[in-house]
């Protein structure tokens, strides 16, 4: 059994690899200052003994007792949803966050693993698959904290050897995420308001469901990759196809076009070579299955939809 935190355990993202571990017999510290995070999302956990909650910022001194053996930095996950909220506090946790949590993987002896995101790209949606070597342009929120994140943690890895895996998160769906934070959680929450669906005319998403999310996250923390990796969908999905897809499963109408979408969560489609040869990874849930998923348990964004 590890002892493993989770910086930013009551998110999207990050609860739902709470999950995943606790059910692999670990002891989990989930530690998260809530900000964008739901108390609901980790709070089927209250009475395991093998899992603990620390509500705080990841910015402030973190003690943790016993042995700590991995930390996985997913204070970025919520990235979209944060910049537009309160994106002083993004740069702010990028800094501050990265750096408390990287002294205390130094401190411990213990494997760190940085979530960043697809957006450090730049670039709009739908171009060609972009690998981890393609030169960034970023210059929205996202790009700019993962970027700042990624440099303060390969620096710290070049000074004190520090244990690191980087992961490039593209577009994740799954229950539990924030109307704000995605395309299908966008059209979900229209669907559940009885609202015509209505998708931006000429866009393409990376769209990898929460689970394969998670598998990707658990792989690279168990492997010998020093490098950054993608880890996404590498075949797009319009809008409209994507639309059509919830429409057919929450029986919600299809409206006329809206303009294009330009948010952070909109990267270039990955290249997800290096997962698939490091990792053995590549997304496994297609995405009628991943809605099937994501319908029976997101009460925050499904509402009345069944």
């Amino acid at each position: 059994m590890k002892t493993i935190l989770v910086a930013g355990g009551a998110g999207f993202i990050g609860s739902h690899l709470v999950d995943r571990l606790l059910g692999l017999g670990h002891r989990v510290i989930c530690l998260d200052d809530f900000s964008t995070g739901r108390m609901s999302n980790v709070g089927a956990h209250a009475d395991n003994l093998r899992f603990t909650l620390m509500r705080q910022d990841a910015g402030e001194s973190i003690r943790v007792a016993g042995a700590l053996d991995e930390i996985y930095v997913l204070t970025a996950a919520e990235a979209p949803q944060k910049a537009r909220m309160a994106p002083f506090d993004m740069f702010r946790t990028a800094l501050l966050g990265t750096l408390s949590l990287l002294d205390l993987a130094r401190q411990r002896n213990a494997r760190i693993l940085i979530g960043s995101s697809g957006a450090i790209y730049g670039g709009p949606a739908g171009t060609t698959p972009v690998s981890e070597d393609t030169v960034m342009t970023g210059s929205r929120p996202a790009a700019e904290t993962s970027r700042l994140s990624e440099g303060l943690a390969l620096a710290h890895a070049a000074q004190h050897s520090t244990d690191l895996r980087i992961a490039r998160i593209f577009g994740t769906y799954g229950a539990r995420q924030c109307s704000k934070s995605g395309p299908v959680a966008a059209f979900l929450a229209l669907a559940a308001s009885r609202r015509p669906l209505s998708p931006p005319a000429g866009s393409l998403f990376s769209l990898t469901h929460v689970d394969d999310m998670v598998d990707g996250l658990v792989r690279l923390m168990a492997s010998d990759e020093a490098r950054p990796v993608n880890l996404g969908q590498s075949d797009g999905i319009s809008a409209e196809a994507l639309a059509a897809a919830i429409g057919q499963a929450t029986g919600a109408t299809i409206g006329a076009p809206s303009r294009p979408i330009t948010v952070d969560a909109h990267a270039p489609l990955p290249n997800i070579a290096r997962a698939r040869t490091s990792l053995g990874w590549t997304p496994a849930v297609d995405l009628a299955e991943g809605l099937s998923r994501t319908l029976p348990g997101d009460r925050h964004v499904v509402g009345a939809v069944a």
